[in-house]
């Protein structure tokens, strides 16, 4: 019984540094605090910076609300959080092109009828020109959409695994540090 550790041990949600610490113990403590405080603040505000991106209406007001959301100085702020900004801004051009994508194939349809009712040549020839103008246009986002998914799936998957495998090197430094105090 007597090598069981206190189960308190094991509820800690932060380190507390003790004095009789020694110098690297309280500075693995410390960094060990800081580390879990910024991936449970990720946690927390990824769901809101997902809804920041997709109800704004402009750059400005995506750049007000994160402000608000994360703070004025971008020094200061959580690296989960800053990588997760780049993929959030990925899928938000994403979603812009796949609207483009759907007004492009409902005007395409419009000058596809456009071209079947007209009787002279000259509308047919400038609605022909604008459905062609609007397929390459459309081709060009198929490539663009294909290219952003890509890139947000995996800069989301990279977030996800760094923070799962930072937590899993803070739940080992905890077994050591309880194992040498």
């Amino acid at each position: 019984m007597k090598y069981l550790k206190k189960y308190d041990i094991f509820l800690e949600d932060g380190f507390d540094v003790q004095p009789t610490d020694l110098p690297n113990i309280k500075k693995s403590k410390e960094q060990l605090t800081k580390v879990k405080g910024d991936i449970d603040d990720f946690n927390k505000k990824k769901s809101q910076i997902d809804t920041i991106y997709k109800t704004a209406k402009d750059d400005k007001e995506i750049d007000s609300k994160i402000s608000n959301l994360l703070g004025a100085d971008p020094k200061t702020r959580n690296p989960y959080i800053v990588n997760y900004l780049t993929a959030a801004e990925k899928q938000r051009e994403l979603d812009k092109i796949i609207d483009n994508r759907v007004n492009n194939k409902s005007n395409m349809d419009e000058y596809k009828d456009l071209m079947q009712q007209a009787k002279d040549d000259n509308t047919k020839k400038i609605a022909q020109s604008k459905i062609d103008e609007l397929s390459k246009k459309m081709k060009d986002d198929e490539k663009k959409i294909k290219d952003l998914k890509d890139e947000s799936y995996k800069r989301k998957k990279q977030i996800d695994t760094t923070s799962n495998n930072n937590l899993k090197e803070i739940e080992d430094d905890v077994k050591n540090i309880t194992t040498k105090t």
